[in-house]
């Protein structure tokens, strides 16, 4: 009897998808291609597949079997991956999906060892951890992250920092920048408002500051609830 092995992307937070239920793969690196991808291909038989991440994978290796520039062809185990056996649950997909697969309706897969079904609740954890270090708690509040924190703007030029958030947002937040206390004669003039969504919290914005004569200011980048940095 073949053994049923659940391989799954997960974020430390316990995200497996992006914010619209998009499939989200990890930075991909040596490490990961010998073992993960490499030592998992070595040792499967049949793959198992939900209808979104069978038609995402479909999408991407099954041109490497007729068109030599595509993304997939490049990739040592593309013709493991168009090879194998797979079987998509699905509700709503019908009929021949192609690139090898079948269809098993009503939610059980059969012809990998393992048949079941499953009813209640999942309770959610209060602590767990990751390489033997504790970690648990609600998730910290972001906080703005801004660089350099001062700036100098010449007179004639502009000068610009960046912004980001430390950790993700529950929802899409906004960021006003502004001018602090100073010469009333610098304005900002590009990025004055920058939004942040859960998707691109880490990814820096920058602000743009204008002058009329050489002056330092300071610059206040801030979001209702969130700590302000200078």
């Amino acid at each position: 009897m073949a053994k049923l092995v659940l391989s799954m992307f997960t974020s430390l937070d316990g995200y497996i998808e992006g914010p619209g239920g998009e499939f989200v793969p990890p930075a991909w690196s040596d490490d990961l291609q010998r073992y993960w991808a490499d030592y998992a291909l070595e040792r499967a038989g049949h793959l198992v597949y939900g209808r979104t991440n069978f038609l995402f994978n479909k999408a991407f290796w099954a041109p490497a079997e007729t068109d030599p520039t595509s993304p997939a062809a490049g990739i040592s185990h593309a013709a493991t991956m168009n090879r194998l056996p797979k079987t998509v649950v699905s509700r709503t997909l019908t009929g021949d999906p192609g690139w090898n697969g079948t269809v098993a309706t009503g939610g059980t897969v059969s012809g990998v060892g393992f048949n079941a079904a499953y009813s209640g609740t999942n309770t959610n954890p209060t602590a767990f951890t990751v390489n033997g270090v504790a970690c648990g708690g609600p998730p910290p509040t972001p906080t703005l992250v801004v660089t350099p924190t001062a700036v100098t703007v010449p007179e004639g030029g502009t000068t610009t920092y960046s912004v980001r958030l430390s950790s993700a947002p529950a929802a899409n937040v906004t960021v006003a920048s502004t001018v602090g206390t100073g010469d009333a004669d610098i304005s900002v003039s590009g990025g004055a408002s920058l939004t942040f969504t859960p998707a691109n919290f880490a990814t820096a914005q920058n602000v743009t500051v204008v002058p009329v004569a050489l002056v330092a200011a300071p610059f206040f980048s801030g979001v209702s609830g969130f700590p302000p940095s200078p």
